[in-house]
């Protein structure tokens, strides 16, 4: 038994995609839900070309939600943009009121998207539509139900792009499916950490948004395999987590009320149009906890780094990760990662020095 073992096991617990007997009834409901939009769409003259999965569904990086946590329905809706309307905001009102109709409450018309809640079931769902010409591309449609005209727009921006980025189908990126699996499983690991780190901070951990992190860990991703291209996740989460801190998503600022206490912003951006920074500019509000928790994280990762015993470890990484990482049912001391890692012979690439 290894610490790569416990990972493991910890990755298949905490694995959820579209197939998982778990998330059947979110997947029937939203089924029903795009047939009754379908329907809707036809009678009001707006033409779909396609429809896509989005979020963890979509890019192989879904977890299993905690106890009081919902499961997430994410879907896009490309129309043709000779049936679309002028005001994007009144397709979106036509989505909120059949999300209303079936089940859902809490509905919202977001600046990108409509969200709401089913009234029984521990489900969200989640709407974009897009619009789409071969000669001028995806737009998305912008707006609240009540933004004045001038905040009533089809943006430009690149969802496909953003997909094959994500997951690793851009042609200039050198990564074999084994590096594809190690980063699924990193993502799933820090979604995981921030669920359970952020269960007393509910506001806060709504704005530690998935993508940032998935964007965060494919950006500063450190593959960690032995010379038989066996995995060592441990050395590549600390690794990733370490570069993630170094990097120059957070930015130090100075307390408003205290010019000597030092406080933290943070900026990350879409690596497609628009190109925009996800927190919108107002990441200042969840920096400083956000930072203080991945310092925390990668202190842990690098205390697992000089601790011997493996039931040891599995008891810090507990801490981070939550009860779902398995304990160690031997006391077998755990020192070959160690050792491989002191002396070199644990190979590990930089994601991005790999490039054609």
């Amino acid at each position: 038994m290894s610490l790569q073992d416990q990972f493991e096991a910890f990755h298949h617990t905490i694995e959820l995609n579209r197939d998982s007997p778990s998330y059947l009834e979110a997947k029937k409901k939203d089924e029903v839900i795009y047939k009754k939009i379908k329907n809707s769409f036809k009678k009001a003259g707006y033409d779909i070309e396609r429809t896509e999965i989005l979020g963890s569904m979509g890019t192989h990086t879904g977890v299993q939600p905690l106890e009081g946590d919902r499961y997430n329905i994410n879907r896009a809706v490309f129309i043709t943009q000779a049936s679309s309307p002028d005001d994007p905001v009144k397709i979106k009102k036509l989505v909120k009121k059949i999300l209303q109709r079936n089940g859902f409450t809490k509905a919202h018309i977001k600046n990108p998207c409509i969200t709401a809640n089913a009234l029984r079931k521990p489900l969200s769902i989640s709407y974009v539509i897009y619009q789409e010409d071969w000669v001028s591309g995806i737009k998305i449609a912008i707006g609240k139900e009540h933004s004045s005209d001038t905040y009533r727009i089809w943006d430009t921006c690149d969802p496909d792009g953003l997909k094959k980025w994500l997951t690793w189908k851009d042609t200039w990126i050198d990564v074999s499916s084994i590096e594809q699996q190690q980063f699924y499983r990193l993502v799933r690991y820090m979604k995981r950490w921030r669920d359970h780190q952020y269960q007393d901070h509910e506001a806060d951990k709504q704005k530690i948004f998935s993508i940032c992190l998935t964007i965060m860990v494919h950006e500063c991703m450190y593959f960690s395999f032995d010379t038989n291209e066996q995995p060592h996740d441990h050395i590549a989460l600390k690794n990733t987590v370490k570069k993630i801190l170094s990097n120059a998503y957070f930015t130090e600022t100075s307390s408003s009320q205290n010019q000597s206490e030092l406080e933290y912003d943070i900026c990350v951006k879409l690596p497609k149009d628009p190109y925009r920074d996800i927190f919108n500019g107002r990441g200042r509000n969840i920096a400083n906890l956000f930072y203080q928790k991945l310092n925390q994280l990668l202190l842990s990762l690098e205390q697992v780094s000089k601790e011997k015993n493996l039931t040891q470890q599995c008891e810090i990484l507990r801490q981070e990760l939550g009860t779902d990482f398995p304990l160690a049912t031997t006391t077998t001391t755990n020192n070959t990662e160690n050792e491989r890692s002191d002396n070199g012979e644990i190979q590990t690439q930089d994601t991005h020095a790999k490039e054609k």
